[in-house]
């Protein structure tokens, strides 16, 4: 088989699936605080109701990959 053709069979890996998974949690907690939440505060929020163990650069990053930006709330 060529490569091409084992590339547009390739199944995505599990931590692929993970990270998928992480930046639609993400996703829901920005919205549901309607963008107010900076990373800090989602990766805190992520470890009290989901328990997970994230940092909060690991968050950082997956709202850099979505173009999530927070908004300054006075």
């Amino acid at each position: 088989m060529s490569t091409y053709s084992d590339w547009l069979h390739l199944e995505p890996s599990a931590q692929e699936i993970q990270h998928n998974k992480l930046r639609i949690a993400v996703e829901s907690i920005y919205t549901a605080n309607k963008g107010i939440y900076g990373y800090r505060r989602i990766a805190k929020t992520m470890r009290d109701l989901f328990k997970l163990v994230i940092s909060a650069r690991f968050v950082w990053q997956l709202m850099n990959e979505t173009v999530l930006k927070y908004r300054m709330h006075k």
